[in-house]
């Protein structure tokens, strides 16, 4: 996905969060995305992995870009109005 693409899927996915739950979390946001599965959060929160990136196959640098991306006042000002 190149840069320029990234934040139109964001949009999309934390959308399609807001209509699901009502709010968007970095973690349902990155389930959502597919950069961690279901059961990686599982395990990490049961302990039985010490950290989300250990487990990710994703470029660290692109799976942070993800959360970063809630907290810019365009996609706060998007999801609101959705």
């Amino acid at each position: 996905m190149s840069k320029q693409d990234m934040p139109k899927r964001i949009w999309s996915c934390a959308g399609q969060l807001v209509d699901e739950k009502g709010y968007v979390s970095p973690v349902d946001l990155l389930v959502k995305m597919e950069r961690i599965t279901k059961k990686q959060v599982e395990d990490w929160r049961f302990k039985r992995i010490p950290y989300l990136e250990q487990v990710t196959d994703r470029n660290l640098t692109k799976m942070k870009e993800a959360p970063q991306q809630l907290s810019s006042p365009i996609i706060q000002v998007s999801l609101i109005n959705m």
